[in-house]
C-alpha cells in the first residue's frame, strides 16, 4: 500500500510529559553525518539563520540516528531525508523562545504573559535544563526534518519550516478533506507528502507533533508520554564538542 494514500490518525499534544520520570539510557550523542548514510541529508537551519550559539552539525542520540535511517531506507529510492534541527543547545533554545515571545508580544499587545507563554509556547518550548522537564530538543531525542528530492530540495509540505501557522500543523489538509472543502493541487501534493514522511517516521519508532509536520521525538518525555511508555530515556544530553562531527 501506497502510505500516501492513508490519512494521518487524530494527533494527541502532550499535555502532562513533565510528570513523567525520566531514566536516562545513557545513549550517546552523535552527528547526523557520521552516520554515513547517503538517504540522510543535513542543512542546519538555525546557523544558517544566524541564531546564537547554533552549531553547524546536526546531533541526535544514537538511537535515534539508526531511527532514522531506517525511516529513509523507507522513502521510495528518488527521496532523502532531510535533516534541519536536532538536538539543540540550551542557549540556542532561549534565543529562539525569547525571540518569538517578543514577535508575539508585539503582536498581541492585549494578552497577559500568561497567554502570551501558552501561545508562544504552542511552536516554540520554554527553555529548560531541568533534569525532571528538559525541553524535548536539549535531550537529543527531538528532531525536525523534511523530505528532499535527489538534488536536496526540500518536496512541497504546504508551509516552509517553522512556519507557526495553523497551515503547519500536521493534519491540515487531512481536517480540510474531513470538512469537505476543496483542496488545491499543490496542497493535495502536500498532504501526500506529509502523510509519507508521518508514516515512514512513526514506522520506524517516532511520534510526531500535532502543532508542526516537521517535529518528530523519540525516547524524551513528549515520544514517552504519546507511546504510554513508563518513563522517557533521555534526559539532558551532554553538549557535543564539534569534533564529533568528523565521528
Amino acid at each position: 500500500m501506497d502510505v500516501r494514500t492513508k490519512p494521518i490518525p487524530p494527533l494527541q499534544s502532550p499535555r502532562n510529559w513533565i510528570n513523567i520520570p525520566i531514566a536516562d539510557t545513557g545513549d550517546p550523542i552523535i552527528s547526523v553525518r557520521s552516520l554515513n548514510s547517503p538517504r540522510i541529508l543535513v542543512k542546519s537551519m538555525y546557523h544558517s539563520q544566524g541564531i546564537p550559539h547554533a552549531r553547524k552539525e546536526c546531533y541526535v542520540r544514537k538511537q535515534v540516528g539508526e531511527r532514522l535511517v531506517k525511516a529513509a531506507s523507507l522513502l521510495p529510492q528518488k527521496y532523502r531525508l532531510l535533516i534541519w534541527d536536532s538536538y539543540r543547545p540550551f542557549e540556542v533554545q532561549k534565543a529562539l523562545y525569547t525571540s518569538f515571545y517578543e514577535k508575539k508580544k508585539q503582536e498581541y499587545p492585549h494578552l497577559s504573559e500568561n497567554e502570551l507563554d501558552s501561545m508562544v509556547k504552542k511552536y516554540v518550548s520554554f527553555p529548560s535544563l531541568n533534569e525532571g522537564a528538559p525541553s524535548p530538543h536539549v535531550t537529543g531525542g527531538s528532531v525536525d526534518l523534511t523530505i528532499a528530492d535527489k538534488d536536496g530540495t526540500a518536496i512541497e509540505m504546504g508551509t516552509e519550516f517553522d512556519d507557526f501557522s495553523e497551515k503547519a500543523g500536521t493534519r491540515f489538509f487531512e481536517t480540510l478533506l474531513e470538512k469537505k472543502e476543496s483542496v488545491s493541487e499543490e496542497d493535495s501534493r502536500a498532504l501526500e507528502n506529509r502523510r509519507l514522511l508521518y508514516w515512514v517516521m512513526r514506522e520506524s519508532g517516532f511520534t510526531s507533533y500535532v502543532h508542526e509536520w516537521w517535529h518528530f521525538d523519540y525516547g524524551n518525555q513528549w515520544w514517552a508520554e504519546l507511546t504510554e511508555a513508563d518513563c522517557a530515556i533521555y534526559g539532558v544530553a551532554e553538549n557535543p564538542p564539534e569534533e564529533l562531527a568528523s565521528k
